[in-house]
């Protein structure tokens, strides 16, 4: 079995990169296949990044953390965190 997906997505943030360099904003093409590939799971995510709700957190041994910050009425609600290990392309 052959996959693709990885593929797609991948060329897909490339392009996407290259647009964001040029234009400072995301094409909406880009949105809806994002949406097409990732469903509503993209449209939230999208969500929390246009907040400003996510924040990248980074240990010295090279482990991150993206931590999600509620917030309501100006005050920090909550905070919730999602870890992975990231691997650099060599």
């Amino acid at each position: 079995m052959v996959v693709v997906l990885p593929v797609v997505v991948e060329e897909l943030l490339s392009e996407m990169a290259v647009a964001v360099q040029e234009t400072a904003r995301i094409p909406d093409e880009y949105l809806l296949s994002l949406k097409l590939l990732f469903g509503l799971s993209a449209t939230q995510a999208l969500d929390l990044v246009d907040r400003q709700s996510i924040t990248l957190i980074s240990s010295p041994s090279e482990r991150r953390v993206y931590q999600e910050r509620e917030i309501q009425d100006g005050r920090l609600a909550a905070a919730h965190g999602c870890s992975s290990q990231l691997r650099r392309r060599e």
